[in-house]
């Protein structure tokens, strides 16, 4: 009978300290929220510069994105470029792989990539090192 009552208090305690889930909270200061192309690497921001970005409609209804890269150093870059696709709601609806671009000493390269449906109407790049 003793254990049958320590069992149940020690449930009930226990249940008792249990919160139920947590609220989901927005994060609107995240990179990819609140910029268009985003470095994921630290020493990127040194090594290269955006210097035109530009989207449009496609006749068939997709979203292309054409981005202009500097390399700002005197040696090859090896680079792999990513594009999320945006909805409305700012969801992500749509993602190309990465993509590699090899950028030649002071080089400008024009960067473009389409969306797979209609949906998106916003776009963030992301760039890295090559792995």
């Amino acid at each position: 009978m003793k254990i049958i009552l320590l069992l149940s208090m020690a449930m009930v305690v226990f249940l008792s300290s249990c919160v139920g889930p947590y609220t989901a909270t927005r994060e609107d200061n995240a990179l990819e929220v609140t910029e268009k192309v985003v470095l994921m690497d630290d020493k990127l921001q040194d090594d290269i510069t955006i210097t035109g970005l530009r989207s449009s409609r496609l006749a068939n209804g997709l979203l292309k994105v054409e981005a202009q890269i500097k390399n700002q150093t005197d040696k090859s870059l090896p680079l792999q470029v990513k594009v999320r696709f945006k909805d409305k709601d700012n969801f992500f609806v749509d993602e190309t792989n990465w993509m590699p671009v090899v950028l030649g000493h002071y080089e400008i390269y024009t960067f473009e990539s389409n969306s797979l449906s209609d949906k998106p109407v916003d776009y963030v790049i992301s760039i890295r090192y090559a792995k």
